[in-house]
C-alpha cells in the first residue's frame, strides 16, 4: 500500500493528527503559492543598507510615486524619533542631510502617508503624537496640521492615530474622534479636526474601506495621561460603518473580543486581528451580523506551539491576492488567502526575519511589483530588510501523521522534486509514532546536488515497524521544488 502526500495547499492544520490532506502541522518559511502545486521556500531576506541609522523599530512605510519632483519613486519609514528616506534602486536608507530626518523631541513617531491633492502636491505626510509633518523635496514643516491648513489644529497626544484615504479625503483616528483633511478646499487645504464624534472613552484602534462606508474599529478603554489601556483586561470592541457624511454612524457591529489591532478590506472581505480574551491574537472575516473567527494565530515552530499576538496596525499588507501580516511578539511574517480560484484559502507563514523565534514585527509594505519591506526588532537589533528573491535557509515541513490503528511496516519513502540544480540541498527523514525521527541515508543534506547531480527523485529503504508515521524535509540550501512523497507500507 502507498501513502501518497502530493498536495500542499491547504495551509496549517489546528494539530498534527486531524486536519485536510493538504494541510501540515510545520510550515516554516514555505511559500505554498509561489510554484503552485510544488512545495517550496519563501524568499530569503536581505538586509537594506545603512540600517545602523535605525535607533528603534520603524512603525510605517509610505511610497512617493513617480513625479515631476522627484523623477523617481521614493520609499519613507518612520520609527519613534526620526524619518527615514530609502533609494528604491539600491535598497538603501539615505545617510545623506536632510536625510534622516530628526522628529521633535517626545513627539514619536505615528505613520507615514503620501496624499496627492490640488492644495498639497506630491507631499509626504508624516504623523507625530500630536501633529502632522509634511516633507516636500526635502523640506520639512514639523506642525504643518496645527498651522497652515484651514481649521488646523493639534492631535490629542494618546492613542494610534490609524489613518485611510478615503473618497478622495484623508482620515485619521484622534482617539474618539475621527478627522478629515479636505485637500480640494481652502489655500492650503481644510482640516475638520471631528467630522464624528464618538462617545467618550471610544477609542479609535483602526480604519478599513468599503464601497459606501467608512469601518471603524472602536475599542471602549479611556486614553488618557492617567491611564494606560491594555488589551489582556476585559473590554469591549466594536465596528462603526459611517458614511461620511450622518451626523453619527449608521451601524455598530460588536466584536467578541478586547480590541481590534489592524483591518484591512482585501478583494471586498473585511479582514480583522484582534487579542485580549485568548492566549494567542485572532484573524476574524467581518459580517453582517458580527466577525467570524476563522483562525488562531498560533503555529508550531520546530516542535514547539507558539502563541503569537495580532499584528500592529502597519503590518499587513495584501501581495499577490492575500494578506501578509506581522506577529507583535515573533518576528515571523503570516499569510492568508488563495492564490486563485482554484485553490483554497489557506494560513500559512512564508516569510521570516530570521531562524529565532523573538522578536517584533513593526511595518510591511509592497514597494514594488516583486519586492517587499519589513521591519523587524529582535532584542535591541532594529533592521528593514527586503523579501524579493533567493530561498529561506530556515524552511521546514512536516504534514500530519497518518496512523493506521495498528502496527505497519514502512518499505520504502521515495520523495520527487524538479530536477536539483547546484548549491539545491534537502534533508529528507520520517517521523514515527508521533516523535521518533528517523535518520534517512546520510541524514544532513541526504538529497543534493554535490551528491546526487540533477536527479528528479530518490528513494530510502527503511523496513522500520510503527503504527503512525510521517515525511519530514528541511531545506538545507537552494530553492528545491518538492512534487510529492510517496510512503510504501504493509499492515
Amino acid at each position: 500500500m502507498k501513502k501518497v502526500y502530493d498536495n500542499f495547499d491547504g495551509g496549517f492544520a489546528n494539530n498534527d493528527r486531524r486536519g485536510a490532506d493538504n494541510q501540515f502541522d510545520i510550515g516554516r518559511d514555505l511559500d505554498i503559492h509561489r510554484d503552485l502545486g510544488y512545495l517550496k521556500p519563501g524568499y530569503l531576506p536581505t538586509i537594506l543598507a545603512s540600517t545602523s541609522q535605525l535607533a528603534s523599530l520603524v512603525v510605517d512605510f509610505a511610497i512617493r510615486p513617480v513625479g515631476t519632483a522627484p523623477s523617481t519613486p521614493q520609499v519613507y519609514a518612520i520609527e519613534t524619533g526620526k524619518l527615514h528616506r530609502i533609494s528604491l534602486a539600491s535598497d538603501g536608507i539615505e545617510s545623506t542631510s536632510p536625510f534622516p530626518r530628526t522628529l521633535p523631541a517626545g513627539k514619536d513617531g505615528k505613520g507615514v502617508f503620501f496624499f496627492d491633492s490640488t492644495a498639497e502636491r506630491n507631499a509626504i505626510y508624516y504623523i507625530l503624537e500630536d501633529n502632522i509633518g509634511k516633507e516636500t523635496n526635502g523640506t520639512f514643516d514639523d506642525d504643518w496640521l496645527s498651522t497652515i491648513p484651514a481649521g488646523g489644529g493639534a492631535l490629542n497626544g494618546f492613542g494610534e492615530h490609524p489613518y485611510l484615504i478615503w473618497q478622495n479625503y484623508f482620515w485619521i483616528g484622534n482617539i474618539n474622534k475621527l478627522g478629515r483633511f479636505d485637500g480640494e478646499t481652502g489655500a492650503n487645504g481644510t482640516w475638520t479636526a471631528a467630522a464624528l464624534t464618538l462617545p467618550q472613552g471610544y477609542s479609535i484602534t483602526a480604519l478599513f474601506e468599503t464601497q459606501n462606508f467608512i469601518g471603524i474599529c472602536v475599542w471602549l478603554n479611556q486614553e488618557s495621561g492617567s491611564i494606560t489601556p491594555l488589551a489582556r483586561y476585559n473590554t469591549r470592541t466594536f465596528v462603526l460603518l459611517w458614511d461620511g457624511v450622518s451626523p453619527t454612524y449608521n451601524y455598530l457591529i460588536p466584536i467578541t473580543d478586547n480590541k481590534i489591532t489592524a483591518a484591512k478590506n482585501v478583494n471586498g472581505v473585511v479582514m480583522l486581528f484582534t487579542e485580549g480574551r485568548n492566549l494567542e491574537g485572532a484573524l476574524h472575516i467581518l459580517q453582517a451580523e458580527g466577525a467570524k473567527k476563522i483562525k488562531r494565530l498560533r503555529m508550531n515552530l520546530a516542535g514547539t506551539i507558539i502563541n503569537m499576538d495580532a499584528p500592529k496596525v502597519h503590518a499587513l499588507e495584501i501581495y499577490d491576492n492575500k494578506l501578509l501580516f506581522g506577529a507583535a511578539d515573533y518576528d515571523l511574517i503570516m499569510a492568508y488567502g488563495k492564490a486563485d480560484e482554484d485553490t483554497p484559502p489557506a494560513f500559512f507563514q512564508p516569510l521570516s526575519n530570521t531562524a529565532v523565534s523573538g522578536g517584533i514585527v513593526g511595518a510591511i509594505k509592497v514597494v514594488d511589483t516583486d519586492k517587499i519591506y519589513a521591519s523587524f526588532q529582535v532584542s535591541t537589533t532594529y533592521t528593514i530588510k527586503k523579501f524579493t528573491t533567493g530561498n529561506s535557509t530556515s524552511a521546514a515541513w512536516k504534514p500530519l501523521y497518518a496512523d493506521f490503528g495498528q502496527k505497519v511496516r514502512i518499505n520504502y519513502i521515495k520523495f520527487y522534486f524538479k530536477p536539483l540544480v547546484a548549491s539545491d540541498s534537502i534533508t529528507a527523514g520520517i517521523d514515527i509514532d508521533y516523535g521518533t525521527a528517523v535518520t534517512l541515508g546520510i541524514g544532513s543534506g541526504n538529497i543534493s546536488y554535490g551528491n546526487d547531480g540533477g536527479i528528479t527523485y530518490k528513494r530510502f529503504d527503511i523496513k522500520r515497524i510503527c503504527h503512525a508515521f510521517r515525511p519530514t524535509i528541511v531545506w538545507v540550501a537552494g530553492g528545491v521544488a518538492v512534487a510529492k512523497v510517496v510512503i510504501d507500507f504493509d499492515y
